[in-house]
């Protein structure tokens, strides 16, 4: 039960979205789009069950042989101790020097809580079925058969949503820009029609690469059951139709991979499938790869970062620039690593040290450094080393795994496991029912029998498999999983998916099960229950305190669902535009009300305050002609919220940006351009905060030059050197009509703001 508990918590977020900000992923004034995925209460409610999970194993579970396994859960709580310090304890990195003292961060707990629970998931898993052949079978065919249902999502996304979404981009432009608070024409904008354009599967994950990590492992594990299966077919050992279904799984993994359009996934699965080819049919590289086999994870870890830092020595002169970018995230992250010791950034900080540790010609703004050992350092600091080393234990036995001999054939076959068939079917159902249930509200009439039929799919292929895995040599499972688990580890150093909240679960699922010894007898040595009390009792500990942040975050959830509900018009239908007058809606006083609570309730998220900012501008736009005072004091109370913010928090440059922009705003709407003098400060705040963007300085030098501040052609020259530094990626420079502006506005710049 504890185990059908992981993997259901795993499928869940496998087949569900990451929501946010519920009710205001995008200004519902403008753009209605229903909730669908899974919010911050729920993710806590998911962690919480997998820790409980975990203690349950760790109770029943008696300690391994070797010493390692007996220091691995003490190790994974260090990193845990790691996430709840900047969950609880620690002062943000954005908010030192604010006022007034803030501790914990909400964001960081709830990205540092679903990787805890991940790793802990992992490891539970590996505990709970390291002397059971037959559930360690079960457990790795569902998390594998994952990829149909996947695979079903991306093809649908690719030929029937992306058309459909290009559409109402084309007829809807302005509201879609509107609805993220971008400008017609901004590089934000430029560069959201251009992923927008790009027909891309990303499955329930956002992001194309974490989609195609995901089907690469599958292809490369489904590539190995199916030769078995094929070769067993051949000698008749098992039907042919059961030897079939892992080859169709492998070509749906492949037809994933391929719409995913990562090409760091495909080169990926195809050097591990090679690897392993080769290591069977090569007799040179078969002694190669045993003899090494035990480093070979740890080396592909460190041969992709090496071919990182390789391609950055070669600087830019060739043509290929996503290996240099990510030599200059592995460059910021470095500098954070060292600029937050001992603990680190926070797990929902990165992008905010970035900006300032980043190479000057960096284009992008990144929220990791796209390498887990990176990523972890950087945001957890020392506390982050011994979740590395546990995962690099993992990677290495799946080395060792992968490349052992293969028994040529079992002395016979296993009898099935009614446990198994009972095991397939809960966890298949609750996946897809959960994944139903959360896009109930966006979904077409027809999708729901299109993922039951996939669901079906899932269970079939699941039985199927374990039929041809119970003739198979014993090896054969293990030789799969080490194979996924060892692409898994190749891109862990080049991409997100082991720190998406949603991929992390399955990804460090497949590195703990690749690592089980297949049948081990487990060490029931006296005594073996009591040592196991002190894990078992901490990890039940992290359950409540993960626990513990349902209910704050419940409220949160409420105050920004009863804003939405209030800020509609109660006959506007789902998805498309509503009235642009915020007037028309006599509720909106109530629902500005409500974000104000939610902005209380966790300030360190910065949404809701810039929901009700915007709205409040809008509305004073609307009220400026026929009652000034009302439009003023709107302007004024948003502005002396964003400076109440920006001062709790004076190390944030999205929180300065924010009151610089309102600044600008006030200065159009009341036609006060005097206050563009203190707009200009704010942007130079933001300029110190993010150094290399363009927008800081152009957005000071139009405002300067407006005022005639003495300072305009000093920013006009800063805007025009990040304009340079922007060569990497052409769509974030500026138009040629701006630049023209600039040159003339910095002939006569005497020097740096």
């Amino acid at each position: 039960m504890a185990c059908g508990s992981i993997v259901s918590v795993i499928l869940i977020r496998a087949l569900t979205t990451v929501l946010r900000v519920p009710g205001w992923e995008q200004d519902p004034t403008i753009v209605w789009i229903p909730d669908a995925g899974v919010g911050p209460a729920a993710s806590f409610v998911l962690d919480a069950l997998i820790c409980v999970a975990a203690a349950a194993i760790a109770f029943a579970s008696p300690p391994a042989d070797r010493w390692w396994d007996r220091v691995a859960p003490l190790a994974i709580l260090a990193g845990v101790v790691g996430v709840l310090l900047h969950a609880l304890v620690l002062t943000p990195a954005i908010a030192v020097g604010g006022s007034p003292i803030t501790r914990g961060d909400d964001g960081s707990f709830r990205l540092g809580s679903a990787w805890g629970a991940a790793v802990l998931g992992a490891w539970a898993l590996r505990e709970g079925v390291r002397a059971d052949l037959a559930l360690r079978r079960a457990v790795t065919l569902v998390l594998l058969g994952v990829v149909v249902p996947l695979a079903v999502k991306g093809m649908s996304q690719v030929l029937v949503e992306h058309p459909r979404m290009v559409e109402s981009f084309e007829a809807t432009r302005e509201s879609w820009l509107a609805a993220n608070a971008w400008e017609p024409g901004s590089a934000s904008a430029r560069l959201f029609e251009r992923r927008l354009r790009q027909p891309e599967a990303t499955g329930w994950f956002g992001l194309a690469n974490v989609f195609g990590a995901v089907a690469a492992g599958a292809l490369v594990a489904w590539g190995v059951i199916a030769v078995n299966g094929a070769a067993l077919a051949r000698t008749g050992a098992v039907r042919p139709r059961l030897a079939g279904a892992p080859t169709l799984a492998a070509l749906a993994s492949a037809g994933a991979l391929l719409a995913s359009g990562s090409k760091a996934a495909i080169v990926g699965a195809g050097a591990i499938l090679l690897l392993l080819t080769l290591s069977r049919f090569a007799p040179m590289v078969a002694a190669a790869t045993r003899r090494a086999s035990g480093w070979i994870g740890p080396a592909l870890v460190g041969g992709v970062l090496g071919a990182v830092v390789l391609r950055g020595a070669m600087g830019e002169r060739l043509g290929e620039l996503s290996v240099y970018f990510r030599w200059q995230y592995l460059v910021g992250a470095t500098r954070v690593f060292v600029e937050h010791l001992p603990f680190g950034v926070g797990p929902d900080h990165f992008k905010d040290a970035y900006l300032l540790a980043k190479p000057p010609t960096s284009p992008e703004e990144v929220e990791s450094p796209h390498a887990l050992p990176a990523d972890w350092l950087a945001t957890l600091g020392l506390l982050a080393i011994p979740w590395l080393l546990v995962w690099f234990d993992w990677i290495r036995r799946a080395g060792r795994t992968a490349f052992a001999p293969l028994a040529s054939s079992k002395p016979a076959p296993e009898p099935p496991d009614p446990r198994t068939r009972l095991f397939a079917l809960c966890v298949v159902g609750v996946g897809t029912l959960a994944s139903l249930l959360a896009e109930a509200p966006v979904v077409t009439p027809a999708w729901p029998i299109v993922m039951a039929a996939s669901g079906v799919g899932w269970f079939v292929l699941v039985r199927a498999a374990d039929a041809v895995l119970r003739a198979a040599p014993e090896r054969a499972l293990s030789v799969a999983l080490a194979g996924g688990a060892l692409v898994g580890a190749v891109l862990a150093s080049f991409d997100v998916a082991p720190v998406h909240p949603h991929s992390a679960g399955w990804l460090f699922a497949i590195w703990a099960l690749a690592a089980s010894a297949a049948g081990a007898e487990p060490d029931r040595r006296a005594g073996a229950r009591f040592r196991a009390v002190v894990p078992a009792a901490a990890l039940l500990l992290a359950g409540a305190i993960v626990l513990g942040g349902v209910i704050p975050a419940l409220r949160w959830e409420g105050h920004l669902l009863r804003a939405a509900g209030l800020s509609l018009i109660t006959t506007q239908p789902a998805g498309h535009d509503a009235p642009q007058r915020l007037s028309d809606r006599p509720r909106l006083p109530d629902a500005l009300d409500e974000l104000k609570e939610a902005a209380g309730h966790f300030p360190d998220q910065p949404t809701p305050l810039d929901r009700s900012v915007g709205l409040r501008l809008r509305l004073a736009v609307e009220r400026a002609e026929f009652d000034p005072s009302a439009a003023r004091a709107l302007v004024d109370g948003a502005i002396a919220d964003l400076e109440g913010v920006a001062q709790r928090f004076p190390r944030s440059a999205q929180r300065w940006a924010r009151l610089a922009a309102a600044r600008e705003a006030r200065a159009a709407i009341l036609g006060d351009p005097g206050v563009l003098d203190e707009a200009v400060d704010a942007w130079a705040r933001v300029a110190a905060l993010d150094p290399h963007s363009l927008t800081p300085p152009l957005r000071a030098a139009r405002a300067a030059a407006a005022v005639d501040h003495p300072d305009a052609p000093a920013w006009a020259a800063q805007a025009l050197r990040a304009d340079a530094n922007l060569r990497l990626d052409p769509l974030r420079r500026l138009s040629s009509e701006d630049r023209a502006w600039l040159q003339r506005l910095a002939v006569s710049a005497p020097s740096d703001p």
